[in-house]
């Protein structure tokens, strides 16, 4: 439910608990390192997987309801659209993409130009540092075919739901055809499996925008109890179904359907429960609002913290260092919010409520 800033809650919960999962199942991978502790403590990938997976479906449902009336015809502009969006992410992408790369020098003494320049541009096709950046590759093209579909002046709703179904016929010619469809192939074929096939974000933004929908039509919306402490055991439930999902052999297309399906329904939760109050409700909409900032930069902290304790001959349990290495994260990653994410951002919303006064496709925290 929307509280009187406009945010909706139970949303900003899921955003910190997405980012929570991410940062903790790759500090496990990471201290699975030879060169580190050489053990994975949480061999539960798809946690991750699924952190991704409410990202994608959150960005489908907040862009939609903030750029479509309940008819689905446009409030703002592709122009308005664009600029908020820009301003929003790309200023503070680029200085992380900055500091990643910069550290990368400093420990290796190489400059890799190429995924270094295609970050900067998020280019659809090729390697990216910061890796983790392929998701935002994934956004930007959400935004693009949305806005020409819908946005544009001449509604294409049908061109729009085909490309959220795309990737369910990809999946099977590319579990028929194994090998044949990946990242790693000709840059026709590469754009491709980005353009519909890569973490299946197509069908994860088209159930964002589903929900949205039923959101938008809805007279009033229901409220359910729990807070933060029902989402938080919600995504966990859902990460260890598809966990589950994914070892039980299903197919390509059913995997993904059950990651979507589940994930949707997580978000669909969240956006009709009430707030936390107190202390829990203040801690869930800080982490949901500095989740950008801890995505972007967790693996260059994680990385920082791995080498310091291998430097220093640093003794330390598994479960302990992934603690460390886990909170250590995530609070530079809000530390960093607040101090240069925050001033970035507000920064960039003037200059663009500059030009679009009236503007209502804020699309920053909803």
């Amino acid at each position: 439910m929307r509280n009187k800033s406009g945010t909706i809650d139970g949303v900003q919960y899921l955003r910190g608990i997405a980012a929570l999962f991410v940062v903790a199942i790759h500090a496990s991978s990471m201290m699975a390192y030879p060169e580190y502790f050489g053990k994975d403590l949480l061999p539960l990938e798809q946690l991750g997987s699924v952190g991704v997976s409410i990202f994608f479906v959150i960005s489908g449902f907040v862009i939609t309801i903030v750029t479509l009336d309940r008819d689905l015809r446009p409030k703002t502009t592709m122009g308005e659209f664009f600029a908020r969006r820009f301003s929003r992410i790309v200023p503070f992408m680029w200085i992380c993409i900055l500091g990643y790369n910069a550290l990368t020098y400093l420990g290796t003494h190489v400059v890799e130009w190429g995924p270094f320049l295609r970050a900067l541009v998020l280019w659809p096709v090729g390697e990216l540092k910061p890796n983790v950046l392929w998701t935002l590759r994934q956004e930007f093209q959400f935004y693009v075919i949305f806005a020409l579909c819908m946005l544009s002046g001449r509604r294409a709703l049908p061109w729009l739901i085909a490309w959220f179904l795309l990737p369910l016929p990809l999946a099977v010619f590319a579990q028929m055809n194994p090998g044949a469809l990946t990242v790693e192939s000709a840059p026709p074929v590469a754009m491709l499996y980005i353009f519909g096939l890569e973490g299946f974000a197509n069908l994860l933004f088209g159930g964002g925008f589903l929900i949205a929908w039923l959101w938008l039509r809805s007279a009033r919306q229901a409220s359910v109890p729990g807070g933060l402490p029902l989402m938080a055991g919600l995504a966990l439930l859902t990460g260890l179904a598809i966990h589950w999902l994914h070892n039980s052999g299903a197919s390509l297309p059913i995997y993904w359907l059950g990651m979507t399906l589940l994930s949707a329904a997580v978000v669909g939760v969240g956006v009709l429960t009430r707030p936390s109050s107190g202390f829990v409700g203040r801690l869930g909409n800080l982490l949901g609002n500095a989740s950008y900032s801890i995505y972007l930069i967790h693996n260059a902290v994680l990385l920082v913290g791995l080498e310091v304790f291998r430097r220093l001959g640093v003794e330390i349990e598994l479960w302990l260092g992934w603690i460390v290495l886990w909170l250590g994260a995530i609070g530079f990653g809000v530390l960093l919010h607040l101090f240069v994410e925050v001033p970035v951002v507000r920064l960039g919303a003037r200059m663009v409520d500059r030009r679009f006064p009236r503007g209502r496709a804020a699309a920053s925290v909803v």
